[in-house]
């Protein structure tokens, strides 16, 4: 019996919830999307860092220096969070050396898990078809928005625990699963509606300049990547 587990944010990892389990990293608005954008289009790796002070010392001569703070590209950077900068012009064949918000420290928080994969809705289905190939538990980490429970992240944890319930009649979810569950299948019909009521992190993205990103990142399976963290790389398998 595989065992399902969501933690709300990224501040409220606990080593025992990821230790020996695959941990699967979410934050739709906008971190995890954007690394399945940049391996999609050919990066050759992201390799994320909690602070500007570690992005500035791990910059090398072939890699881009990445991400946001208040959702705005920090002074100094290449590039920002919005999926569309990542163009295979600008980042094939470069390492992308990415700090976000939220994102970044829900990966780094997951470092105890046996593996780390990250999730989108942009992936979900090639997500759910590798977690029930593995005989691992599975750890759901949300990134949340600056350690409160963001909706974006709840949406798409419930969305991939419907299909792993759907698909396979040996899953046990734990409480938060469950409520994640029951969540999506209650308002992720219409995934634009629901965080337009209720999501603060959409809005703020909306009213920053950033609509086209949001729109891009609650696609479903445009990409077929299984981003997975390796020697403190993410790489595409």
């Amino acid at each position: 019996m595989k065992k399902i587990d969501v933690i709300i944010t990224a501040g409220t990892v606990q080593a025992s919830q990821a230790e020996g389990n695959i941990a699967v990293v979410i934050d739709v608005l906008r971190a995890s999307s954007v690394i399945c954008t940049a391996l999609q289009n050919e990066a050759k790796a992201v390799i994320p860092v909690e602070t500007l002070e570690e992005a500035f010392e791990f910059r090398t001569e072939n890699c881009l220096l990445a991400g946001e703070r208040k959702g705005f590209k920090p002074e100094g950077f290449n590039l920002g969070n919005s999926p569309f900068e990542y163009k295979p012009e600008i980042i094939a064949g470069k390492d992308i050396i990415l700090s976000t918000t939220n994102g970044t420290q829900a990966i780094k928080n997951s470092r105890d898990a046996t593996e780390i994969i990250v999730a989108s809705f942009l992936n979900i289905d090639t997500v759910c078809n590798y977690l029930l190939s593995q005989p691992l538990d599975v750890c759901i980490v949300c990134a949340g928005t600056e350690n409160r429970f963001s909706l974006d992240d709840a949406l798409c944890a419930g969305n991939i625990i419907s299909i792993l319930c759907a698909k396979s009649n040996s899953v046990s979810l734990t409480d938060s699963a469950f409520s994640h569950k029951t969540l999506y299948e209650s308002m992720g019909s219409n995934l634009q509606q629901a965080l337009q009521d209720g999501c603060f992190h959409y809005g703020y993205l909306k009213n920053n300049g950033f609509a086209s990103d949001v729109d891009f990142c609650l696609q479903k399976n445009i990409f077929n990547i299984l981003p997975k963290l390796s020697n403190n790389r993410i790489i595409s398998c």
